[in-house]
């Protein structure tokens, strides 16, 4: 209910349903294009991800912060529907030779939802066994991947040594591709179902108040 500790994100979901060539036509116009001549102008010319965070508004996209990665846990809902050869593309964009039509997307649809350590995002402890990484849940690899992040391989003292173990706050993305995002909300949550970790928590609404999520 928009209460409680500010965290980062929780979880996220792709393609959002407001999203149009219109509004993309825009945010480029308007944001992220001046921003590049900007900074090509102080000398400073730029080549690789510029994430921009955005809040859309009645007065249209504000700009909330800007992060030169890929955003976290956005990435994980975009990754799965990218067709083309990422490492052709990061090259190209290094070479600065980067075409926008060499760029494919698949029409499915995404949802991740981050799986956190106990007392995220505040004081939390570290070192506990993951379990159910290698199972590929009821759905299969194909409609859910699972994407770790703060996770290291255990030692005797922490976990059975070779075992994967927390090491942070927000701890791995479980990630459910379907036709609709009602079906790959279903998904994400049922692969989450089948990971453990001592203190695991995550969030129960990811993707649940989409126009799209009653299809």
């Amino acid at each position: 209910a928009d209460r409680g500790p500010n965290t980062g994100g929780m979880g996220s979901y792709s393609p959002p349903e407001f999203w149009t060539p219109q509004l993309a036509a825009q945010v480029e116009r308007t944001i992220m294009r001046p921003v590049i001549n900007e900074m090509a102008q102080r000398g400073a010319p730029y080549r690789g991800v510029l994430y921009a965070g955005l809040m859309l508004t009645a007065a249209g996209p504000q700009v909330l912060e800007f992060n030169c990665r890929m955003g976290d846990p956005e990435t994980q809902t975009l990754m799965p529907r990218l067709t083309s050869d990422p490492l052709d593309l990061m090259l190209a964009c290094s070479r600065g030779a980067l075409n926008p039509d060499t760029v494919y997307w698949n029409d499915r649809r995404c949802v991740g939802v981050v799986m956190a350590s106990r007392g995220y995002p505040n004081h939390y402890e570290t070192g506990f066994e993951i379990t159910g990484l290698d199972d590929g849940g009821e759905c299969g690899n194909d409609a859910a991947q699972v994407f770790a992040a703060p996770v290291f391989i255990g030692d005797a003292a922490a976990a059975p040594s070779g075992r994967p173990v927390t090491a942070g706050g927000r701890v791995l993305t479980a990630v459910g591709i379907g036709d609709t995002i009602a079906q790959a909300r279903q998904r994400a949550y049922n692969r989450l179902s089948g990971i453990s970790f001592a203190g695991a928590q995550w969030r129960s609404d990811i993707a649940l108040n989409r126009s799209e999520s009653s299809q």
